[in-house]
């Protein structure tokens, strides 16, 4: 009794926590009301998390440490460099690196049983409905009325997509190909073109996995591999406008997307590095923007300038870190169709946020929804998606199993 009381509990908080992700879509409304409920979703959230956790039982093994002592770590850096003048919008960052930390730990204690993925095709749906009825009745310049810029209607589509992919190798349901094929609609509406490219990506990256010898795509191989791919990509289009090859790849933009090849972003990347100046190692302050220095620019569309703008180097040392203590986490390897999937949105989703403001936006569910998805366990069963609570055995007790679900 005590195990199935537990379990409605739990499904109920996990239910509560989409819904908070659902009004956290709406951060960009243009309607005031809508915006302010997706402010509320992001405060609550975290605080819902670690009630569920205070009720189950905070049982912490040696990767939760290591990864709590990487975000600790990182926290830390943010409130040395809070400014004083500014404490309101130095204390947003800081509560949104402790929302992400209680949403991956979150991620690595979920079991994704027929309860809770119910509960994700409904928010898939929820969001889709919306999304097309807003798009056709209430148009507005480069802009959806609920979701906010269309680049954030690309990255909302693009990251429900992976949930949605995930699930179908899960359960092998019909309705996720077809929620899938509407988020991609959702896409090509927007004309959010890192979306499509990354996507793209992402399916040619699994099937390349698939052949590649099991000893190459070891994690502790191919995730190195990967960070020096976006770092060596992220040179090249900081640099791109010196380079030959542009005015070729801009007219070919130009003429599929009527956009510029770069949208700007390298020379937004530029002016964050102009603007810190000589503090290379802390940056300007933690909450800052380019607003600050530029008033007709926001943010240098990028996770890490944006961080190397707050915090320095080592503020964007420290938050690789932390992206890369919570994959190594991920639990026990072994090469299957959904790990080498879970393995392609790790690469997908860090590079997403070399080129866009995700991960650390402050009122982005879409953000910690990311989070949650990099930071899922690897399948321990080949033909099953099983996601364990991830704790030492000798820490679980008799009401905390492993489940796996067929």
């Amino acid at each position: 009794m005590n195990a199935e009381k537990n379990k409605a509990i739990t499904d109920r908080n996990f239910k509560l926590i989409l819904l908070l992700l659902f009004f956290s879509f709406f951060e960009e409304s243009l309607f005031s009301w809508l915006s302010f409920s997706a402010l509320a979703a992001m405060l609550l959230l975290p605080l819902v998390i670690l009630a569920d956790f205070i009720k189950d039982g905070i049982r912490l093994g040696k990767d939760e440490k290591a990864i709590i002592a990487a975000f600790i770590a990182f926290i830390v850096l943010q409130i040395a460099c809070i400014r004083l003048d500014a404490l309101y919008t130095s204390i947003t960052p800081i509560y949104r690196s402790f929302t992400v930390l209680m949403t991956v730990l979150y991620a690595r204690r979920l079991v994704l049983d027929v309860s809770k993925l119910k509960a994700l095709n409904i928010l898939t749906f929820a969001t889709l409905i919306i999304g097309f009825i807003t798009f056709f009745f209430h148009v507005e310049v480069n802009s959806h009325v609920l979701i906010g810029n269309y680049n954030t209607v690309g990255v909302l589509y693009f990251t429900l997509g992976i949930v949605n992919v995930i699930i179908y190798l899960k359960n092998r349901q019909a309705t996720q190909i077809i929620l899938f094929i509407c988020c991609i609609a959702m896409i090509l509406l927007s004309v959010t073109r890192t979306a499509l490219l990354l996507m793209f990506i992402m399916f040619a990256l699994w099937l390349l996995l698939k052949i590649m010898p099991k000893a190459v795509i070891k994690p502790k191989i191919i995730y190195p591999l990967f960070f020096i791919v976006i770092i060596g990509f992220v040179w090249v289009y900081y640099n791109i406008k010196n380079l030959p090859v542009y005015s070729t790849l801009n007219s070919i933009s130009l003429a599929l997307f009527n956009k510029s090849f770069d949208s700007g972003r390298p020379d937004l990347w530029h002016m964050a590095v102009e603007c810190v100046g000589n503090n290379i190692f802390l940056g300007q302050g933690t909450g800052i923007d380019l607003e600050t220095f530029i008033p007709t620019v926001k943010t240098p569309h990028s996770v890490y300038f944006d961080i190397y703008l707050q915090n320095g180097i080592i503020g964007v040392v420290l938050y690789i870190l932390c992206i890369l203590v919570v994959i190594k986490s991920k639990g026990k390897w072994n090469k299957s169709s959904i790990n080498l999937l879970l393995v392609s949105v790790v690469f997908v989703i860090v590079f997403y946020n070399a080129l866009g403001i995700v991960f650390t936006k402050a009122r982005s569910g879409i953000g910690l929804l990311q989070w949650l998805l990099i930071a899922l366990p690897y399948s321990v069963n080949k033909s099953k998606l099983s996601y364990r609570r991830i704790i030492n055995d000798k820490l679980n007790n008799s009401d905390i199993q492993c489940e796996r679900v067929s």
